[in-house]
């Protein structure tokens, strides 16, 4: 797994990408299925106007939905409003702030071997992945194009 956040004019960009050396385990392509499921979760609740306290409820709940434990979401943080610090807000269950339209945010969904992290542009259109990589395999969940693990 690689985590990489950079700075870039000031604003910070996240991004998790996962290479695998040899075979999967059971269970581990399933793990990154549901966990692509949960980030599509958030992604389709990131709406401009929605407070983003609501975002991260639509998102924590999509763990119990898509097969993990239902406080999966504790473990670790669920990323938030992406911007000059590294979440700006991080996103809680008591952060009131709206999601605004061209505001960036970098969700985090993260589960035992399985995580996903991109920086997105809030449109009006939907999500627009900032950090993609045209040349990295992807599927498409939700209508967004969305990193699998690359297999070397």
């Amino acid at each position: 797994m690689v985590v990489v956040c950079g700075r870039r004019h000031g604003m910070i960009a996240n991004l998790t990408r996962w290479v695998r050396f040899g075979p999967a385990r059971d269970g581990e392509r399933d793990a990154e299925r549901r966990i692509r499921d949960v980030e599509a979760a958030y992604f389709a609740a990131t709406v401009a106007g929605t407070r983003i306290a609501d975002a991260f409820a639509a998102g924590s709940s999509a763990y119990a939905a898509n097969g993990f434990d239902s406080d999966e979401w504790r473990n670790h943080h669920q990323g938030g409003a992406a911007g000059y610090n590294g979440r700006d807000p991080r996103a809680t269950p008591a952060v009131p702030d709206l999601v605004q339209l061209g505001q960036a945010f970098a969700w985090n969904p993260t589960a035992p071997g399985a995580k996903i992290e991109d920086t997105v542009l809030v449109t009006a259109d939907g999500i627009d992945v900032l950090t993609a990589d045209e040349a990295w395999p992807t599927v498409t969940v939700g209508g967004v194009r969305r990193p699998v693990e690359l297999q070397n």
